[in-house]
């Protein structure tokens, strides 16, 4: 017992003597300046930097890139609607023919009513808009985008979006009895993406806030037939497969049932998008034993940006920062 006691005060009395050795670490010195404050699109912007700082961040004031919603941007969208994008690919399988529009075992579904419970009974109660014929599709198990006219625009959804509602996306997998249609195929859906069609750019093209993307939507599985004759369908961190259930035609053809599998994403909110925090870029670390003189970056959009550096001091157990921000106009 005592010899426990005493490793306990020699731990505490080293860490005393540790901290110690960490003092608290000094406001960092640090002025940033410009030779103008506007220049003309595509022009080099030099900051000039004088003082030190063990760590450098820079918000240009751009969309999304703004000290101001450092701690996070909400945007209102409103009813300005949605589009929707993914990629798919088809592997395997004899059953249906391969369409470009018309793919074979999968449909695109839409709902607003959706209950929210994720069972075959609230699936069938949904009113469910059948949107498959709004996308192309793969022929093969070469992923391609869901957008009809390469390079074209994710697909305008908005129509579909009822206020005050979520709205629920599904992928729904029918496999036809097999013995007379043949073996399912193998469908896999990537890149899954909500895109609204807000515009918060401050001028220029136009900048679409992403709403959810395939992590964040969240999708479940439904098998009509879990358990006599259950889809060998899965979710990845980054793929929906979609596959019918085995069939055994030599020693189970009697079990060979139509099926439906569904995968479909959380309730879906168009009108107020959590963008999370704008994103600094770091331009110096504590690592980088060079001063930092300065800072160039361009701007490519006409406007008024304040562009800021927030410069760091830090160690284990103390920290300060001081701000500079210098508001730059940029010209056509």
């Amino acid at each position: 017992m005592k010899l426990r006691y005493y490793n306990l005060l020699a731990g505490v009395l080293l860490m005393a003597s540790c901290e110690k050795e960490l003092p608290s670490v000094d406001t960092p010195s640090f002025e940033v300046s410009t030779a103008s404050t506007s220049y003309k699109v595509g022009s080099v912007v030099k900051f000039n930097i004088t003082g030190t700082a063990g760590i450098v961040s820079f918000y240009s004031g751009e969309p999304l890139k703004d000290y101001a919603f450092r701690a996070g941007r909400i945007v209102d969208a409103g009813n300005a609607g949605a589009r929707l994008s993914f990629m798919s690919a088809v592997n395997l399988g004899t059953q249906g023919t391969l369409s470009a529009t018309v793919p074979p075992h999968l449909k695109v579904m839409a709902s607003t009513n959706f209950s929210g419970n994720y069972d075959m009974s609230s699936i069938q109660a949904a009113t469910w808009s059948d949107i498959t014929s709004r996308f192309r599709y793969a022929i093969n198990n070469t992923a391609i985008t869901s957008n009809p006219t390469p390079p074209g625009l994710p697909v305008d959804i908005s129509d579909l979006i009822v206020a005050g509602k979520p709205i629920y996306i599904a992928y729904k997998y029918v496999t036809l009895p097999q013995g007379v249609n043949g073996t399912a195929r193998t469908w896999s859906i990537t890149s899954f993406q909500v895109i609204s069609n807000k515009d918060i750019s401050v001028a220029g093209p136009a900048i679409n806030p992403t709403i959810t993307n395939y992590p964040g939507a969240g999708f479940r599985l439904v098998d009509q037939n879990p358990v006599t004759a259950p889809a060998r369908s899965s979710l990845t961190t980054t793929t929906i497969n979609l596959l019918g259930n085995l069939y055994d035609a030599v020693n189970d053809a009697g079990n060979d049932p139509l099926s439906e599998n569904w995968a479909i994403s959380k309730p879906i909110f168009t009108n107020t998008i959590d963008l999370g925090p704008d994103k600094a870029v770091a331009i110096k670390d504590q690592a980088k034993a060079t001063a930092l003189i300065d800072h160039t970056y361009i701007y490519t959009q006409p406007g008024t940006y304040k562009a800021t550096f927030v410069a760091l001091n830090a160690n284990l157990h103390d920290s300060k920062e001081i701000v500079k921000e210098i508001t730059i106009t940029i010209t056509p």
